[in-house]
């Protein structure tokens, strides 16, 4: 967003990125931007991906034109869930968060919706802050709650310090589900050090607890319209990492190649981790690299 030569996916490559997820038997394109619907190209990406089967979910503000209201709602076949950014400052404007409730009560008769926030302080009363969207809207919702990557890094690793994160992720979650009536709750880019093992054991058995994202792993899938893959999403350092190593390394942006620069990017994040990686992770019995392990704090949040 700071680029001020920002390009735009061409639709050449997303229609190479459509066929790739399609020959992987991917079945949901997760679409972000910054804001995807400014693309553009925009109704030609859903044109696109809706004539190849593969479902749908946008990743927005929530801030577009009365017109982009009427074609996202014509899209109710194809758009399987809306998730808004909450915590943005444009979501914060009454006028804002007004309009889109009510494009929220239109889309939830059709598609998923799940309202985002992402802590990235300790200092900020988050139960506050979604609480501010309207309890008319939070039982037609699920809320997704991550941790941003410098916050967890903050002052170094600490498992007191995580310990206090997680207590205070369950405090909103519960409250959220039972007196508000919220759908669900989804966590991402937690650790499970950031709970005990009675707390573990609540969240995996809690049917309303949709899921548990341990790190930046799984990503294949998310694409970025606002950019022409010379940026790559979620790069699983932290944001002076990401542009440190993209812009040293020339990896290769062949859309042809994408299987070849998601491995590549994989394995230097799990080469850069393990030169970081604390203690504590290294004798946790979630540690680990593969599927339903937990890579450590490391991996999303400290700098080169």
């Amino acid at each position: 967003m700071k680029n001020p030569n920002q390009k735009y996916m061409a639709i050449e490559q997303y229609s190479e990125l459509l066929a790739y997820l399609e020959r992987n038997n991917i079945k949901v394109v997760r679409l972000l931007g910054g804001e995807p619907t400014i693309h553009p190209k925009f109704k030609e990406i859903i044109k696109l991906t809706t004539e190849r089967n593969l479902a749908i979910e946008l990743f927005t503000n929530g801030i577009f034109p009365k017109k982009m209201d009427n074609f996202l709602i014509s899209q109710k076949s194809n758009i399987r869930a809306y998730h808004f950014n909450i915590a943005s400052p444009g979501y914060q404007m009454k006028s804002v968060r007004k309009k889109t409730n009510e494009f929220i009560h239109q889309a939830r008769y059709h598609s998923d919706v799940v309202l985002e926030v992402t802590m990235d302080s300790l200092s900020t009363d988050y139960r506050e802050l979604i609480l501010r969207v309207g309890t008319d809207v939070l039982p037609f919702c699920s809320i997704r709650i991550g941790i941003a990557g410098v916050f967890t890094w903050e002052n170094g690793f600490s498992l007191k310090k995580n310990r206090f994160i997680g207590k205070n992720i369950l405090n909103i979650s519960t409250t959220l589900l039972h007196k508000y009536k919220a759908k669900s709750i989804f966590l991402s880019e937690l650790t499970p050090c950031m709970f005990n093992n009675r707390q573990l054991e609540y969240i995996k058995t809690n049917k309303y607890f949709q899921s548990v994202g341990y790190g930046c792993e799984g990503r294949v899938g998310i694409f970025e319209l606002t950019t022409d893959l010379k940026a790559i999403a979620c790069y699983g350092l932290s944001s002076l990492g990401e542009v440190s190593i993209i812009k040293d390394r020339q990896v290769d942006t062949d859309p042809h190649s994408i299987k070849k620069i998601y491995d590549k990017l994989r394995n230097l994040r799990i080469r850069y981790s393990k030169k970081i990686i604390p203690l504590e992770c290294r004798i946790c019995k979630y540690y680990g690299y593969g599927k339903g392990q937990c890579p450590g704090p490391c991996l999303i949040t400290k700098p080169l």
